[in-house]
């Protein structure tokens, strides 16, 4: 009983509270899009600071007019609505409720820009099976062109996103008869970290086998732990592990020209599944979608041609 009375129970202090929770809150958002919110509110605080205006509480008059110039810029609708989030985040992490950004002055100037700029985004073309196999005939067998040929191989057909690939780990990677299982632990439609596994399959072409290719690679690079995919120099050494923007440019290296992405590996699985006639309900099983909306935006355009009207009507 007396060491109980002599036990000191330390006392947070209020800062430390609101410090505490600030950084939960943070942690609520993935590091790419508080990077991208960091750099909206800085665009904002500096328009604010030009016009003499306050940027924090805002108020509804302010947004209205930095929405507008924005639009009256040329800005995308994407970008605009990025910074409308951006500005509400950094409202609600201050305990500004309800935040400006839901007034209905605002909200009548977005859909205006809406139904001004067009909401269609415009999307990168998918790299469909197709046109991967014959990105791939151009690939050797240094060690670099190992590399890639497992990464546009795994990215395709685990439907992943760059930041998924950048993120993978050897420990990931569970062997399989029938090919590799791959656990996904974080995602954009899983925050916080639930998991999701992923089946990637041995293809009948060992050129375009993605379980074959993953395998040589970890064989030549002689990577056993840690993240999956790393930067190769010109004179072969493995250096550190690759980032999302990296694994982008991976993507439009070795993809042919045109308009693609580090997203066009998942659209292209999604194109190439939905042209094959597979079940939305196993596509979204590899891909991870929650929402069939989404997930049919990408099917409707991959399936254009298919069983259409105008076909031969000339």
């Amino acid at each position: 009983m007396d060491d109980l009375t002599r036990f000191e129970v330390k006392k947070a202090t209020p800062e430390t509270l609101r410090d505490s929770a600030r950084k939960y809150a943070q942690a609520s958002i993935s590091t790419n899009t508080q990077r991208a919110y960091r750099f909206a509110w800085e665009r904002f605080c500096r328009w604010a600071q030009r016009k003499r205006l306050t940027p924090l509480p805002a108020f509804p008059d302010t947004l209205c007019s930095y929405l507008a110039s924005m639009a009256d810029e040329g800005c995308a609708l994407s970008s605009i609505e990025q910074a409308l989030a951006a500005i509400n985040k950094a409202h609600e992490l201050k305990g500004w409720f309800p935040s400006p950004t839901k007034a209905p002055a605002v909200r009548t100037v977005m859909q205006g820009i809406r139904r001004t700029l067009g909401q269609r985004k415009r999307q990168k073309e998918p790299a469909t099976a197709e046109i991967l196999r014959s990105a791939l005939k151009g690939l050797g067998d240094s060690l670099i062109e190992v590399r890639d040929r497992a990464l546009l191989l795994l990215g395709f057909a685990g439907a992943f996103r760059r930041s998924e690939l950048a993120a993978l780990h050897v420990e990931d990677l569970a062997w399989r008869p029938e090919g590799i299982q791959v656990l996904l632990r974080r995602s954009k439609t899983d925050q916080e970290g639930h998991g999701l596994s992923k089946a990637i399959f041995f293809a009948s072409d060992p050129k375009t086998c993605p379980v074959r290719a993953l395998r040589t690679w970890l064989e030549r690079s002689k990577i056993t732990e840690g993240r999956l995919f790393r930067s190769v120099d010109r004179h072969g050494r493995l250096g550190k592990s690759l980032s999302d923007r990296a694994i982008a440019l991976v993507v439009k290296k070795r993809l042919p020209e045109g308009d693609f992405s580090g997203h066009s590996l998942r659209a292209g699985f999604i194109t190439t599944a939905a042209l094959q006639g597979k079940p939305e309900r196993s596509i979204m099983k590899q891909t991870g979608h929650r929402s069939h909306r989404i997930l049919r935006e990408y099917v409707r355009t991959a399936t254009v041609f298919e069983d259409n009207a105008g076909n031969g009507i000339l």
